[in-house]
């Protein structure tokens, strides 16, 4: 099995954020912007793995 580069398994992502992840000076939660990160981590790991989820 060939190595991969960083390259390979990089990944882009868009997400909407809503009204209900921001509070009222429009920043958003530490709590929605760690939950992004877990979910695209997860998914690089996948990729990265070439596992089948």
């Amino acid at each position: 099995m060939e190595g991969k580069t960083a390259k390979d398994s990089s990944l882009i992502t868009v997400t909407v954020i809503s009204s209900q992840d921001v509070n009222l000076s429009g920043n958003v939660f530490g709590g929605v912007i760690m939950k992004l990160i877990d979910t695209v981590a997860a998914s690089v790991a996948f990729k990265h793995s070439r596992a089948k989820a």
